[in-house]
């Protein structure tokens, strides 16, 4: 029903109050004459509604009237972050109370100019009633609109609109009344209170004596804190598709999010599948890269999904923005639309003019003439829609790898460093390792991997396992069992969720049985133990490496050496001492590998290639999954089919000579690839081998013709 049957391509437009009022008209008929189909409008909640029972939405209207007469399509993003000032007057206890005590009162923002920002608490009844009625007020007024493309329910979900962001236990909210009372009736959902007891490790003996966690001494209750509010958001969000869908049952709903690591989830909440799964399409922002366009389009899992802010010309008032070119502009649309994204909306039109964000981000100049960077974006939008006929529907294959983004994982591991580096780098570690080694991956959620299952994965690559929970451990378990591939980074079920304790046996859960192993010893590398002792001379990663040995090379992981001693498993690694540092096992139809450090953390976070070479060896070498193609003097490609029969591909390679791919694919044996900017034809031969000329870009789309 809410099948695209178009490419949404063009930008944001307005944000009030800019631009003016007076700059409209000229503004969207050049934006139309410059072959642009798609604007966002921001609808938000203090500016269009200024007094209490009193909607304001002339602007949009006339906005609205003016696209429909050109035919552009709008996008309306809808806008809660700013409360409006008669909204806190009435209601001051619904401020929001970081975990030291603070208020956070209402503020202006370089990105929420009007004030407002960041809203009342998520659960302030008031608050929730009043945004949902703003939501419903507009819902019915455009709902039958010609111009209305979709509804982006809400820009960037996060708790505290950027206000207390950093992943610091003093930003944490919201612990208000309201939001312990919620917390604690979400709990009795969850657990009886004797349940509770042994997860926690406490002896509460009634439920209004459950305390709010304020301290990272223990794990589970943290984690539970912090689901609870990645719970809200998506509660939140479920609210304002329920607001639209009461008058608009005619156009999709969506929401754009930001991935890690410019969101950590405990002080934002965002879940990314958590709030795409009630969605009719999904988007982010900052998609340009291929880990967060991977994040996006694996929460999404078929639905459609839009680039809703492209940061091409970001800055602010005392850092200008630079001059990108056309192989930027290239890799901001064609690396995302490698994973099936289908609409590209840049960050914005025109410059700010108000607040810190000026006189940056815009397409055009700051009087909407034309720049270099407009140009390059005509020359790629009239490319992408002169070839939409092949384009639209035209997706790369299922991902047959699986990397494990665990939100009470990223907790967890936050609670024990202080920061999300550890999660972040071995989750991206992983997925660019594999990425760059010609595999198509997906990044999904705890939440995800318990919904939608994992069976239809090959390969499951675990990264720092340390904290795990029994729902996900049976579900790994049987995966295995039935015939895939388990790989897991070091410390499997160090800690159990259900009890917060240490495992007695590790792998915990019962995994020495699958891993074939038990932990016999483990360590941290010497600048952790000693730090007096550690040689400072040596770099940082070399301090904090762990080395062992692998099909007569060296590899390197990061932090944990852990050792194991073999059950029915067979080392594939040792340690200088000769002890097991990776073990692989046979596990009912399937195959469960262990290693006993963080090889992905160094991959990522130092790009180390002996890293990123060992993980390869276990996936390629060991689990024997292997990548659709191979490149020479590049980094990837990318095939996207249509009912099956290739229709275009994504090259992304490196400047260098003799630069060729072996596609392993017979559909694309003689076939011919037409670059949709240039009109560079490429010739696959009979075996599948393709020669790129130095001509050629870093990033190129071509079309199978």
């Amino acid at each position: 029903m809410f099948d695209l049957n178009f490419i949404p391509f063009g930008a944001q437009y307005y944000r009030a109050p800019t631009p003016l009022a007076g700059d409209w008209e000229t503004d969207l008929k050049n934006f139309k004459a410059q072959g642009f189909n798609t604007v966002k409008l921001w609808v938000q909640w203090r500016w269009n509604m200024p007094k209490e029972d009193t909607y304001d939405f002339s602007d949009i209207d006339r906005l609205l009237d003016i696209c429909a007469g050109l035919d552009i399509k709008a996008v309306l993003n809808i806008i809660c972050d700013v409360a409006p000032a008669w909204f806190y007057n009435m209601y001051p206890e619904s401020l929001m109370i970081t975990q030291d005590g603070r208020k956070l009162y209402p503020q202006t923002l370089s990105y929420r100019q009007i004030g407002g920002a960041p809203g009342p608490c998520f659960h302030h009844k008031e608050g929730m009633r009043i945004r949902r009625l703003f939501i419903e007020e507009a819902a019915k007024r455009y709902a039958n609109h010609p111009a209305l493309l979709c509804w982006d329910l809400w820009n960037e979900p996060e708790l505290t609109c950027g206000i207390a962001r950093d992943a610091k236990i003093e930003n944490m909210v919201c612990y208000c009344d309201e939001s312990v009372s919620r917390f604690r009736e979400w709990l009795k959902s969850q657990f009886t209170l004797d349940e509770l007891n042994v997860r926690w490790g406490r002896n509460y003996q009634e439920w209004n004596e459950v305390e709010a966690p304020r301290c990272t001494g223990t794990f589970s209750d943290m984690v539970d804190w912090r689901e609870f509010f990645g719970q809200t958001l998506a509660e939140e969000n479920r609210m304002r598709a329920q607001a639209v869908r009461k008058w608009d049952k005619n156009h999709a709903v969506m929401v754009h999010t930001v991935p890690l690591p410019h969101f950590n989830f405990m002080n934002t909440g965002s879940d990314e599948y958590l709030l795409a799964k009630d969605m009719d399409w999904f988007g982010n922002s900052i998609g340009s890269h291929p880990f967060p366009a991977a994040v996006t389009s694996s929460a999404a899992k078929g639905k459609w999904v839009i680039n809703a802010e492209i940061h091409a010309r970001g800055g602010d008032t005392m850092s200008h923005p630079g001059f990108p070119d056309l192989e930027e502009f290239k890799t901001h649309i064609f690396v995302p639309f490698a994973r099936g994204v289908k609409g590209f909306l840049f960050w914005q039109y025109k410059p700010e003019r108000l607040g810190k964000e000026s006189p940056a981000w815009g397409l055009v100049n700051m009087d909407g003439s034309e720049s270099e960077s407009l140009g390059y974006a005509k020359i790629i939008n009239s490319a992408l829609q002169s070839n939409s006929s092949k384009l639209l529907h035209a997706f790369p294959k299922k991902a047959n790898i699986a990397i494990l983004n665990s939100s009470s994982s990223q907790t967890f591991l936050w609670e024990i460093s202080g920061d999300i580096a550890l999660h972040y780098h071995s989750i991206a570690g992983a997925f660019m390792t594999l990425w760059e080694a010609g595999y198509n991956v997906d990044v999904i959620s705890e939440h995800q991997l318990k919904a939608q299952g994992i069976s239809d994965y090959a390969l499951v690559y675990a990264p720092a396992p340390y904290y795990q929970d029994s729902q996900t451990a049976d579900i790994l378990r049987e995966f295995v069992r039935n015939g895939g591939t388990l790989i897991s980074e070091a410390l499997f079920g160090g800690i159990c969720a259900e009890t917060g304790l240490y495992s007695k046996i590790l792998p915990g859960y019962g995994f020495d049985e699958i891993f074939g192993c038990r932990q016999t010893v483990s360590a941290t590398a010497s600048a952790f133990l000693n730090a007096y002792g550690a040689d400072y001379s040596v770099k940082e990663e070399n301090r904090s490496a762990t080395l062992f040995e692998y099909s007569g090379k060296t590899g390197r992981g990061y932090y944990f050496r852990e050792e194991f001693a073999l059950q029915t498993g067979t080392a594939i690694a040792k340690y200088e001492n000769g002890n097991a540092a990776a073990v692989t096992n046979n596990y009912g139809n399937g195959k469960a590998i262990i290693t006993g450090t963080l090889p992905a953390y160094m991959a990522d976070c130092y790009e180390a290639c002996d890293s990123k070479e060992y993980i390869t060896y276990l996936v390629k070498e060991i689990a024997s999954v292997t990548p659709e193609y191979e490149i020479y003097g590049g980094l990837r490609s990318d095939i996207l089919y249509d009912g099956g029969k290739p229709q275009a591909v994504v090259l992304q390679l490196k400047k260098e000579k003799n630069r060729k791919v072996i596609f392993k694919d017979p559909e694309i044996f003689s076939k011919k690839l037409k670059n949709v900017i240039t009109g560079t034809v490429l010739t696959v031969s009979s075996e599948g081998k393709c020669i790129i000329p130095e001509t050629e870009g870093e990033t190129e789309l071509y079309t199978v013709i």
